[in-house]
């Protein structure tokens, strides 16, 4: 108990699973974390995922997105669904950069020719992905794990609704 960063790093790994669990209903964001997360915690790793996972699945969920931007402070009058989505997304990597969380799997050191395995991986963990608001391909899950690898937001003009 005396080791302040091992406890500030496990509240933060805490803090990370029950956002990612309120936000994804432990679904893909969870099951991508599954394939990489023996290099950091778990709720680093789920954290880590959640902007991509709700980029992806927008379409499955808009509304439920759009009330992450309302919850996180956003004005959503007046905006677009798209815009509003976007903006949750935002302020998900936002927090995260406030807390000085990994944005992209680069970040924890993963290496670009493991992500098709990590697909593969995270494609195994059906009890999770059976939540997920958007049934998963092979194809969504290798394009998850290029978009982690990378670390960035899709622009406005490329969300889908």
């Amino acid at each position: 108990g005396g080791n302040l960063e091992a406890r500030r790093e496990m509240s933060l790994a805490a803090m990370f699973a029950g956002i990612s669990l309120a936000i994804s209903g432990v679904c893909a964001g969870h099951a991508a974390a599954y394939s990489f997360t023996v290099t950091v915690p778990h709720g680093v790793g789920c954290a880590l995922a959640l902007p991509y996972v709700m980029e992806m699945n927008a379409p499955a969920c808009a509304s439920r997105l759009v009330s992450v931007a309302e919850a996180a402070g956003v004005k959503v009058e007046g905006a677009s669904q798209m815009e509003n989505i976007y903006n949750a997304v935002s302020a998900v990597r936002r927090l995260m950069e406030n807390v000085k969380s990994p944005l992209s799997l680069k970040d924890i050191g993963i290496k670009e020719a493991d992500l098709d395995h990590m697909a593969e991986k995270m494609l195994t963990v059906k009890r999770l992905l059976v939540r997920n608001p958007k049934t998963l391909t092979e194809e969504d899950a290798k394009i998850l794990m290029r978009r982690m690898y990378v670390g960035e937001q899709l622009p406005l003009s490329e969300y889908k609704i």
